[in-house]
This record gives structure tokens, sequence and C-alpha cells, in this order.
């Protein structure tokens, strides 16, 4: 008797831990950005910006948005191009799968990575990093799946230095 007493306990105990990997996490949802805050969302396959062309200068701050839900893993990569050098030059070297970035693409900053359906605020004293220097910059949007920006942002510029 209390062998079955025993096996059935066990039973039960297996049933319900089965039920519990079994069970559908709740979708994660993109909150909308804070009201006048400048806000990237990536939606419908691309990724657009609002918000004002000018940050304080060394200053970049923005709420990050993916409402996408059939792609995985999205980031933004700011960044600043050498004189000279143009978008449909970083637009060629985009296209070139697995190449590190050229002399030429100075990197500022890098958001990312965000799963699908998740929101955030993202921060960056660009002074703090030796590359900044006050050029205009672009944002290049990405989803981890393909290899190419789906969109690029900017020129975006920065008030006069203090």
């Amino acid at each position: 008797m209390q062998k079955i007493i025993l096996v059935s306990i066990i039973g039960l105990l297996f049933v319900f831990s089965l039920a519990e990997c079994s069970s559908i996490p709740a979708a994660v949802t993109a909150v909308p950005a804070p009201l006048g805050e400048p806000a990237i969302v990536f939606a419908n396959g691309t990724c657009t910006y609002t918000g004002p062309a000018e940050f304080p200068y060394g200053e970049l701050k923005y709420f990050l948005s993916v409402e996408e839900t059939d792609k995985t893993q999205f980031g933004v990569v700011s960044f600043s191009l050498a004189d000279g050098k143009t978008l449909d030059d970083f637009r060629a070297w985009d296209k070139k799968e697995g190449a590190d970035p050229p002399e030429w693409v100075i990197t500022l900053a890098y958001d990312g990575v965000h799963p699908a359906g998740g929101s955030s605020m993202f921060s960056k004293v660009l002074t703090s990093n030796g590359n900044f220097k006050g050029d205009p910059m672009y944002m290049a949007c990405y989803w981890m799946d393909k290899p190419e920006a789906i969109n690029i942002l900017g020129p975006f510029l920065f008030s006069e230095r203090p």
C-alpha cells in the first residue's frame, strides 16, 4: 500500500514538472518611448528614429523599442566617417559579410543585443571614447539574422562644445 502511494506521489510530481517545463512563457511586449525622448523603433523589417537631429555635445541618449516578433537579436552601432568617406562607402563595405570595419569607420557606441519585443533606454557619454571628435554621427540598425544594416539613420549633429 505504501509503495502505491509513493509511486502515485512521484507520478504526480513528474506530471507537474512536465507541465511546468512545457508552459509557454508570456510574450515580452515593447513599451512605447517616454514622451519627448529620442527613440529608435524596430518594426516592419526596418528601424526608424523620432527625435531631434542634434544631440548635446558628446552625449547619446535614446529609447530603443523592438516591436518585431519574428526576428531575433537587434542592435544599433553609432559611428562617424573619416574625412573623404561617404555613406555610399559605408554601404559598400557593410555588404561584405564578415569584414572587419575599416579605419575610416569610427565606432562611437554599440547598443545590443536586444531580444524581440523588448525595450530599453540607452545612454552613453561619447567624450569618454577617444575616437569622438564631434563629427556628424550615423546609427546603423542590425538584426543578427542579416549581415548588413537594415537601415542607416542620420546624419545627426552635436551641439557646440561647451
